[in-house]
């Protein structure tokens, strides 16, 4: 922030990111990207001082940061028989350990049609007849019907 005095003798704090012009006519106009003005006793050469040395100010501060490395948590995929619990869909659908994927799949497919240029790798050999699609959920319609 910059500090300036106002011609009423007060001070104001401004974020210089949000000055978007200053002028002088002839006192020193301050206007912000939300057009609010400010009157200020400092020049116009003072304002542009100020903005350069706050910009200045925070280019030095910032290489004087320590840098920390903080790690990354390793993701891996979790077997389907440590899945605890079960799960059950707003349609009604439930899922646990003993899910099949191709069962996930078609649900999936079912509510969210894949586009012709959308791919998938066979995960197993079994297809299940999952039950209709719940009446209150529209499938997206502009979506390309499934030919695989």
């Amino acid at each position: 922030m910059i500090i300036f005095t106002r011609l009423t003798g007060g001070t104001i704090a401004v974020n210089p990111d949000l000055i978007e012009r200053a002028e002088e006519t002839p006192d020193t106009v301050i206007t912000l990207v939300d057009e609010k003005k400010f009157l200020v006793k400092e020049s116009l050469e003072q304002v542009i001082q100020l903005i350069g040395d706050y910009r200045a100010y925070v280019i030095a501060r910032s290489r004087s940061l320590e840098v920390v490395e903080v790690p990354h948590p390793t993701l891996h995929l979790v077997p389907n028989d440590t899945i605890v619990g079960s799960h059950t869909t707003d349609s009604g659908h439930q899922f646990d350990s003993n899910t099949d994927d191709s069962e996930v799949v078609a649900l999936l497919d079912r509510y969210a049609p894949r586009s012709a240029s959308m791919t998938t790798l066979p995960l197993s050999n079994k297809t299940n007849d999952l039950a209709e699609p719940d009446a209150n959920v529209k499938p997206n319609a502009d979506a390309e019907p499934n030919t695989s």
